[in-house]
């Protein structure tokens, strides 16, 4: 997925019906809009791994209780509804905000900086699948709250949580296929929520189901895609069948999914479609390999450059023509094209690093993933991003979507490339107003996994767009309107 747009994941959260409140001694009904008390406890902990991907396996509470914290929660309608609560000393926090009505939280300190974006674990299929919003059907407390400032995550299991909506849905959940305009509508001076300078100005929605061998359940997809031309041009598919054409499907743990409608794997178009375009292109334009070479398909590696770190084992000009290819597939944008079907495949940084750039052509990926949850970094660039949908009632859903990659930052005065591994989470809430609009919010938000080096995040080096990026997390609230 290009991190220079604006990337859209959708999740969402269930439904179990009426919870009553938390007290055994209280059976009053709870009225749709009726306030109602969410409660917690926030404490500093560490998400290790590949981020909140790992979490159950990963957790580490530091025992820090987060005074003075506040849990800053806001609603998903069309006149959103903001509400705080303020940790005391032991971390503990109370808020009072509308039942029946999704909304999201982030955890600020004590100056209303933002320090974390709230997951919801337990809703969905799998451990590994979190929604980005919750709805109350009454008071409800959340326990302890886990929050990393380090990764800009915080999770809590809301699993059997009392008053809090779960995973079944009372009738027909809406179904937001279709092609959408969007805008952002972010309040002016919210702490948290802003209207970032790059919104793709409509995208193409596309919701797919299946019945889980697991459950015998029905369980939903979405894929979110930058226009129905580059959904067209991908067949008209997810991915989610690796045959063309089939109801059967591959879902969490390998069990069988049965789709509502034929799919097939993706038949990506690259090396052999665009590659060779680039030849006739002057693309050099980063220099690779020291070559003054015009064209990619020209470049030799006249300075005998090799893996960082290490001058002993020098590339082949093959390996220095992929790496120019790569920077001419972003630089000319070919990845945006509405001519093919294309897998966003960074060439260059490859998860095995730059020490395994291949030595001449690459082929069509055979490894892409055909899970029904999450594709991993084999997305095609034409679709921003495919999840679990999960509702949190007929007219509100969430996705979040997890990506870890490698990407490179290029030192021109020490001529080094320093690989950075990144985590990147998007989460994205949605609630229908009515037939043909819908509002919610979009946040994205990157950090550093292990086993980088101190200079991704120098900003002393020019151009440093891997610092850029993890500077400037994106929260916008949205609206679309159906074309």
């Amino acid at each position: 997925m290009n991190t220079k747009k604006v990337i859209i994941v959708l999740a969402a959260i269930g439904l179990i019906g009426l919870a009553g409140c938390t007290g055994s001694s209280q059976k009053q009904t709870i009225q749709p809009g009726q306030q109602v008390t969410l409660t917690g406890l926030m404490q500093q902990g560490t998400l290790s791994g590949m981020s909140v991907v790992s979490y159950g396996n990963s957790l580490n509470l530091s025992g820090t209780a987060l005074a003075n914290y506040k849990m800053y929660c806001v609603t998903f309608e069309d006149s959103p509804v903001g509400a705080k609560g303020t940790a005391d000393s032991s971390g503990k926090f109370s808020l009072s905000i509308k039942s029946y009505t999704p909304f999201g939280c982030f955890v600020l300190d004590s100056n209303d900086n933002h320090v974390a974006d709230l997951l919801f674990a337990g809703l969905g299929t799998t451990s590994g699948t979190y929604s980005g919003s919750i709805m109350l059907t009454g008071n409800a407390n959340l326990g302890t709250i886990t929050v990393d400032p380090s990764t800009g995550e915080a999770v809590v299991n809301v699993a059997g949580v009392g008053g809090v909506a779960g995973n079944n849905i009372t009738g027909t959940p809406f179904d937001p296929t279709g092609a959408w305009s969007f805008s952002c509508t972010s309040p002016v001076g919210d702490p948290v929520y802003s209207c970032p300078t790059d919104i793709p100005p409509s995208l193409y929605l596309d919701r797919i189901s299946g019945i889980f061998s697991s459950d015998g359940k029905e369980h939903y997809g979405m894929g979110v895609w930058i226009s129905q031309t580059n959904y067209t041009v991908c067949g008209r598919v997810e991915g989610i069948s690796p045959t063309p054409g089939s109801t059967t499907g591959q879902g969490p743990g390998g069990q069988t999914v049965i789709l509502d409608r034929a799919d097939g794997p993706f038949t990506f178009a690259y090396d052999s479609v665009w590659q060779p375009a680039l030849n006739s292109l002057a693309l050099n334009t980063f220099s690779t390999c020291g070559s003054s070479a015009a064209t990619c398909g020209q470049v030799t590696n006249v300075n005998g450059w090799g893996p960082p770190g290490t001058m002993s084992s020098p590339w082949t000009d093959p390996q220095c023509q992929q790496m120019c290819y790569a920077d001419a597939f972003y630089n000319v944008n070919i990845k945006d094209t509405t001519s093919y079907c294309m897998e966003d495949r960074n060439y260059r940084w490859d998860m095995t690093g730059m020490q395994n750039v291949p030595n001449g052509p690459l082929n069509n990926d055979s490894n892409t993933s055909t899970s029904f949850i999450d594709f991993g970094n084999h997305n095609p660039a034409a679709r921003l991003m495919f999840g679990e949908l999960i509702y949190s009632s007929d007219t509100a859903a969430s996705e979040v979507y997890t990506d870890y990659r490698l990407e490179t930052v290029w030192d021109q005065a020490s001529k080094t490339s320093y690989d950075c591994y990144i985590n990147e989470v998007t989460k994205l809430a949605v609630s229908q107003l009515d037939a043909n609009t819908l509002t919610g919010t979009v946040d994205q938000y990157r950090t550093l996994s292990g086993g980088s080096p101190t200079e991704c995040t120098d900003n002393t080096i020019p151009n440093n767009y891997v610092y850029q990026d993890l500077s400037h997390p994106m929260h916008m609230m949205f609206r679309m309107t159906k074309q």
